[in-house]
């Protein structure tokens, strides 16, 4: 049995504290898939917490499918990249000490360089009045920023993608988008200067959206790829060095 790395918890969210020190600990590798955790008495010394506050985070990470419990055993880690899902990224982009976790950042912008281009497409082809509208108040909004405040810029483009999402007209990808949008916040300001080349790119957000507009799927698709592909290749000559450095990084991802 592999004691986990555990402090104890303030008084702030019982059961938060655990549920975070916990998942922090699968994330990064510290408790490795197939690990026992100690006895529910023994968690509860360790954390100085009540056993209702434990079960409560136990049950978080049972829902987040990271550890299985079953009566009259011991609860086991379990491995996260094979029953996990993508709700996994909100504590995957930062570690417990706020730290960005580089090799899933990685991840993250190679998953949303894959997706824009279809997004694009379908919003070309299911769009309606209401999101053509919204489509051109974000471009507004997004034109409207100073060329040098990119943190905003980011913000403005996330606003207009969450927009294209939405007239797609695909669960799977509003689904997705809602969870990559949460994860995102905590490293956006950080990460905000490696998608300068993109945010700042007026002239390809106003193709994209034109190319929407006029509900042609092809060319909103051509739009969204260039559009991305800017920032992925500032992204990944950024990530791939600090990666190979492993500095700053956790392994998840």
């Amino acid at each position: 049995m592999v004691e986990p790395p555990i402090r104890a918890v303030t008084r702030r969210s019982l059961s938060e504290a655990v549920f975070q020190q916990l998942r922090d600990g699968i994330l990064s590798g510290a408790l490795a898939a197939g690990t026992a955790l100690p006895s529910e008495r023994a968690l509860c010394e360790r954390f100085g917490v009540n056993r209702a506050a434990l079960r409560e985070a136990l049950k978080r990470l049972q829902q987040l499918r990271l550890v299985a419990i079953r009566q009259g055993e011991s609860t086991r880690v379990l491995d996260f990249r094979e029953t996990g899902g993508l709700e996994l990224l909100v504590g995957l982009l930062l570690d417990g000490e706020g730290n960005v976790q580089w090799k899933a950042v990685r991840s993250f912008v190679e998953m949303r360089t894959a997706l824009g281009p279809d997004i694009a497409r379908l919003a070309a082809l299911r769009r309606g009045e209401a999101e053509l509208a919204a489509l051109d108040e974000a471009l507004a909004a997004l034109e409207a920023e100073p060329a040098d405040d990119v943190v905003a810029l980011q913000r403005r483009s996330l606003a207009l993608w969450r927009v294209l999402v939405r007239a797609s007209d695909n669960l799977a990808y509003q689904l997705a988008f809602n969870t990559m949008e949460r994860a995102w916040e905590g490293v956006q300001d950080t990460f905000a200067p490696a998608l300068a080349d993109e945010v700042t790119h007026r002239a390809g957000y106003r193709a994209l959206v034109r190319a929407v507009r006029r509900g042609q799927p092809e060319a909103a698709r051509k739009a969204a790829a260039r559009l991305v592909a800017r920032g992925a290749k500032a992204a990944e000559a950024l990530l791939g060095g600090l990666v190979e450095r492993g500095g700053e990084t956790g392994e998840a991802g």
